[in-house]
């Protein structure tokens, strides 16, 4: 079933790589390779898995291992990409049992697996990781599931919110390329949005991130912004692909009257991206909670003529019970901080 395969740790020597990986039937912007090397940063490290099957069939695995201390977090946003047809269960069983092997024998510590592709999948990867032993994770982050738009029509309440910013003095760009004089004003309003407990600390959200998204993923992150004067109040982050551009990161200061902001931004981008294309295409808002902390940004991406797709979901694999342990551990942790953050955002208001 498997006829050959090879593993690689990635650095910038090896960035050639970039360019020799064939078109993945699966591939999604969040679980490309540009994606896992774009997180080689601080003490993580990011590696590749290619496997050719018996009829010559290619699939591959990336991913970026997290330490932390004796623990090796190695989370793996791909899924397994393949070329030609979705495979059979049999076939996926053999690509993570051989996943598991390599990144055992390469990988020293206590290990813990985390597999949360961002794709639609199929019944027969389902039960795969069912037969290899991954557990359905406790561990919920916004990716679950997504809204999809590939209508550029407005709704009333969006097209009201977009008319009182066009009468404003307010200035939304158009949709162009990152650039490295962006950088630093969407540093600058995280910074002062984390300060006033409206948005988290956010680890890749930093000026050297930025800057190695730009040399990846290069004209396709792009950035919408909202300006009064010369002052930034907003913006919206977007990879893009050829079939689909998805919603990365974005912002706005809750001083400027933020929803109806964050309602042009996405709008701009909707409108630049679908109208006047040959080819089907398709805007992904990225993850929605479907949870009470959720409830505000789930509804508010619903709003732009959006669909729900369920995502497969995140699961987790580990190769002993202390591994387990660290695991829910690490749950009530999260547990604990959501709470606390949540508290003060009712408190600041």
């Amino acid at each position: 079933m498997i006829k050959n395969y090879s593993f690689t740790f990635l650095d910038n020597e090896k960035i050639e790589i970039l360019n020799n990986q064939p078109n993945f039937t699966n591939s999604h912007a969040y679980g490309s390779l540009n994606w896992a090397w774009a997180k080689n940063e601080f003490e993580n490290k990011s590696f590749l898995l290619n496997i050719t099957g018996d009829e010559n069939e290619s699939f591959s695995v990336n991913g970026v291992i997290i330490k932390r201390k004796f623990v090796k977090l190695i989370y793996i946003q791909s899924g397994i990409l393949f070329t030609g047809k979705t495979p059979q269960v049999n076939t996926y069983i053999s690509v993570l049992n051989l996943m598991k092997e390599i990144l055992r024998k390469n990988i020293r510590g206590i290990l813990i697996i985390r597999y949360e592709p961002i794709y639609i999948s199929n019944d027969a990867e389902l039960e795969a990781l069912r037969r290899t032993k991954f557990i359905n994770s406790k561990i919920k982050n916004i990716s679950g599931y997504t809204r999809f738009v590939v209508d550029p029509n407005m709704n009333k309440k969006i097209k009201k919110e977009i008319n009182r910013v066009k009468n404003s003095e307010l200035l939304i760009t158009k949709n162009v390329p990152l650039q490295k004089k962006d950088i630093n004003e969407i540093i600058n309003l995280h910074k002062e949005m984390t300060r006033n407990k409206v948005l988290p600390f956010d680890r890749w959200m930093t000026t050297e991130s930025l800057k190695r998204l730009i040399k990846l993923f290069k004209e396709n992150i792009n950035v919408v912004k909202a300006y009064k004067g010369e002052i930034l109040l907003g913006y919206s982050l977007w990879l893009d692909t050829k079939q689909n551009s998805i919603y990365f990161r974005g912002a706005t200061s809750k001083y400027c009257g933020s929803i109806g902001v964050g309602y042009s931004l996405i709008q701009k981008k909707i409108e630049s991206f679908l109208i006047n294309n040959n080819h089907p295409k398709f805007i992904d808002l990225g993850g929605i909670g479907k949870t009470k902390s959720t409830k505000g940004v789930d509804q508010f991406k619903e709003r732009f003529n959006s669909f729900e797709a369920k995502y497969i979901g995140a699961y987790e694999f580990t190769f002993s019970m202390l591994g387990r342990l660290i695991l829910n551990i690490l749950y009530t942790v999260r547990l604990f901080k959501n709470s606390k953050f949540i508290l003060k955002i009712l408190k600041s208001n």
